[in-house]
């Protein structure tokens, strides 16, 4: 405390104030050092809460490319049963008599352009070499969607 008052010392009150301030300084370094971790764990929770977010996007992406993918799929799908009901259809008319030129060459033609069709479409990827639904998937629906034949 450094003595009394009287011989120049800081008497009882400094010494009290002293000792306060030894207990006082390790308790505000403590309360910084939570605060600075505090503040840390704050900027953590922030950084993973970001990565959160843009890992739900990638999900989300994710889940609609698959939906537009199936969709594709199927509406491939459907056009190469359309288009082999009708081939069928030629075939058994053809199979069920016998040959005329005049009566039936149209037939022949548009059975092989069905053929054709349904070659086309089987020979093309749904997706392309980026992962992507390939554009030429949609060409051949709208090309074949209404075909005759």
């Amino acid at each position: 405390g450094g003595g009394s008052l009287a011989a120049g010392g800081g008497g009882m009150a400094l010494g009290g104030l002293v000792l306060g301030g030894i207990t006082l300084v390790p308790t505000l370094l403590f309360s910084g050092f939570r605060l600075a971790k505090g503040e840390k764990a704050l900027t953590d929770a922030l950084e993973y809460q970001s990565k959160v977010d843009i890992t739900i996007n990638e999900i989300v992406n994710e889940e609609e490319f698959q939906l537009k993918l199936q969709k594709r799929i199927c509406d491939l799908g459907c056009l190469v049963e359309e288009l082999d009901s009708k081939a069928y259809d030629i075939l058994d008319w053809l199979s069920s008599r016998s040959f005329e030129r005049e009566r039936d060459t149209n037939r022949f033609k548009r059975l092989a352009l069905l053929i054709k069709a349904l070659v086309e479409i089987m020979n093309t990827p749904v997706l392309n070499g980026h992962g992507k639904i390939n554009r030429e998937t949609k060409i051949l629906l709208v090309k074949y969607s209404n075909f005759q034949g």
